[in-house]
């Protein structure tokens, strides 16, 4: 099932002093407005875990970690208004890391981008999906799929954070940090 989450939406002001492209710039930080924590059936994975919001080095940021001794996946899904004035989307993209408690964490542990959906509900798979397993905070750039954005519609993106849990005497846990993105 879909569950609302508390989450805060943030649109950033112009620089420079550009009124005419105020509103433009979509910054997101967790908790995001619009978003929505789901377990997917179709992804084949279970959702045995905890997920929390709060600050990591310098980042606000979801935390997904899970004690599970298989890969255990949480969906968080962000219901975004496309701006006013969109025409095309730039400077996308979001934080991310992973991190193993007590040791490495395992190569299945990864935040992903995975999906689009455009203002008509038309979704995009992306291929190859955008995935993170950095162990410190990275920049993860995407593009936007075509498809329609109309401004004052919304879009959604899917976001997979996937935790393979103890493997060794290892607690693998993944963040999902800030996220950016430009309406021209």
């Amino acid at each position: 099932a879909r569950v609302k989450a508390p989450i805060g939406f943030g649109r950033g002001a112009a620089t420079g002093g550009d009124a005419v492209n105020a509103g433009r710039y979509i910054r997101l930080a967790p908790e995001y407005d619009g978003g929505a924590m789901w377990t997917d059936p179709a992804s084949g994975y279970t959702d045995v875990g905890e997920m929390t919001a709060g600050h990591d080095t310098g980042h606000n940021a979801y935390r997904w970690k899970t004690l599970e001794s298989t890969v255990q996946e949480q969906t968080v899904v962000v219901e975004i208004p496309v701006p006013i004035g969109y025409t095309i989307w730039k400077n996308c993209g979001f934080w991310a890391r992973v991190s193993g408690l007590g040791g490495a964490p395992h190569a299945d542990t990864k935040v992903l981008l995975t999906d689009v959906e455009d203002s008509l509900g038309v979704i995009t798979t992306l291929a190859p999906s955008v995935s993170s397993n950095s162990l410190t905070w990275a920049w993860n750039p995407f593009t936007m799929p075509g498809g329609t954005y109309t401004p004052g519609e919304f879009f959604k993106l899917y976001f997979r954070l996937r935790a393979h849990g103890v493997h060794t005497t290892i607690i693998d846990v993944c963040y999902l940090g800030e996220l950016k993105m430009d309406a021209w």
